[in-house]
């Protein structure tokens, strides 16, 4: 159709003027010029000289009418690929809902449902069953009442990044979520969270790890194993499975043996803070230190009376760590601050019971400890001789401990309540301490 246009445009310029050409014609008419015939000389018959003139002038008419419309046509025709083209130029382009995935993740289709996708719902009354910071973000591993309104508690992953002033579902790791996954051989399941930066972080249980490189939008479908203990900083991830300590480069799967003394074997849960790193040995009637991220241990003795081992452990921002004995006979339990990464144990904490023992605790620095009594956190700075409540779980009860405290920094700490539905928050090493729901 162009070639078209192009040529019938192109014989109408060529083509000779109007006017002129219809006053050739009638003049002509008047005064009529002999044609030659191969066969003879004829004259033209005069009734048909009008009739010419006429066919000419409605052919130069039908030109005109044809160029004006060739012209108004290719006019269309191009206003319309403006047209086309201005749209295209203008039209706004699919863009992502950036808060959650600031950092590059890929954020969810438009497409798919919110029900446990990027920037879902909260669903009410969630309980937290593991917790992680890394600076202002934070993700916790639950339970809450199922979105499409069915019956009963559905599992849920909770992402915030605004230090948990508020919360978004995301999707969940390929394995239901229970604070009773320690059975290394029952199905795979996960019970806590451990990220090492805002993209790169795992969910783990005694029989399970998964990995998510992309803020917790993805995990990997294929466990790496059992991983009853994760922690995770300066790059390099530590990770107990069975009785073994692994480590990894933050973000691969390629796990290797720690560099620990001949034959030996760990047991319970690794605690960091900045390059420092301890977990018991296998026995607990001792542990191993790491000043260099896991790439050198030292076997370091217990401060536990012969009658107990080594319960749990705390590490604080200055090199220091404590230790929480618990009795094997009826003797109490015990709690010992170090000062120099466990090199040796000068300061017994008074004041600890055995319920001390089986609750969280955990320490600022070398003279800030602090203990989950009850429904009381309670701080204490001079050594157990005295024990100051400083913040209050209302939800408590008899059957739901406090389920998490610990710090991140020498200043922030969190202590989750006992049904796992509020945290509260202190970022002066625990003098005061806010509450926020989850929501």
């Amino acid at each position: 159709m162009s070639i078209l246009r192009a040529s019938l445009a192109e014989h109408a310029r060529q083509g000779p003027d109007a006017d002129r050409l219809a006053e050739r014609i009638i003049a002509d008419a008047d005064h009529p010029r002999p044609v030659h015939d191969p066969r003879g000389p004829r004259r033209w018959q005069g009734w048909m000289l009008p009739a010419v003139a006429a066919a000419s002038v409605v052919a130069v008419v039908a030109t005109i009418v044809g160029l004006v419309q060739l012209k108004h046509s290719d006019k269309h025709a191009a206003d319309s690929d403006q047209q086309r083209s201005s749209t295209t130029s203008t039209a706004p382009s699919p863009t992502a809902n950036g808060p959650l995935y600031a950092s590059g993740a890929t954020p969810a289709s438009e497409s798919a449902p919110m029900a446990g996708k990027a920037g879902g719902a909260v669903p009410d009354q969630f309980h937290v069953v593991g917790l992680t910071f890394v600076d202002n973000h934070a993700w916790a591993l639950g339970t809450g009442d199922c979105l499409d309104g069915s019956s009963g508690r559905c599992d849920a992953v909770l992402r915030s990044d605004d230090d948990g002033a508020n919360w978004v579902s995301t999707p969940n790791p390929p394995a239901p979520i229970s604070s009773a996954c320690g059975d290394p051989a029952a199905d795979p399941c996960v019970s806590q969270l451990r990220f090492a930066t805002d993209t790169i972080g795992y969910a783990f249980s005694a029989n399970s790890l998964y990995m998510t490189t992309d803020g917790g939008y993805t995990w990997g479908e294929k466990s790496q194993g059992p991983a009853s203990s994760v922690e995770v900083a300066n790059g390099t991830a530590l990770r107990v499975a069975g009785d073994q300590l692994l480590t990894a480069t933050v973000g691969s799967t390629t796990w290797k043996p720690a560099v620990l003394p001949l034959k030996a074997t760990v047991s319970g849960s690794i605690v960091r803070s900045f390059s420092n790193a301890y977990v018991p040995a296998g026995r607990r009637d001792g542990f191993y230190a790491s000043s260099d991220n896991g790439a050198h241990w030292a076997t370091r003795k217990t401060p536990c009376s012969s009658a107990g081992e080594i319960n749990s452990m705390s590490a604080g921002a200055d090199r220091s760590v404590a230790v929480m004995c618990l009795p094997s006979t009826s003797s109490p339990a015990q709690l010992f601050v170090s000062d120099n990464g466990g090199a040796s144990f000068k300061q017994q904490v008074a004041g600890v019971t055995e319920g001390d023992a089986s609750s969280p605790f955990a320490i600022a620095n070398a003279s800030t400890v602090f203990r989950s009594s009850g429904s009381q956190l309670e701080r204490t700075t001079d050594g157990g001789k005295r024990w100051t409540p400083v913040a209050t779980d209302k939800t408590a009860v008899a059957d739901t401990p406090v389920s998490f405290l610990g710090f991140q920094s020498d200043t922030t700490g969190r202590w989750v309540t006992g049904d796992g539905s509020v945290i509260w928050t202190t970022t002066d090493a625990g003098a005061n301490w806010t509450s926020r729901a989850f929501g």
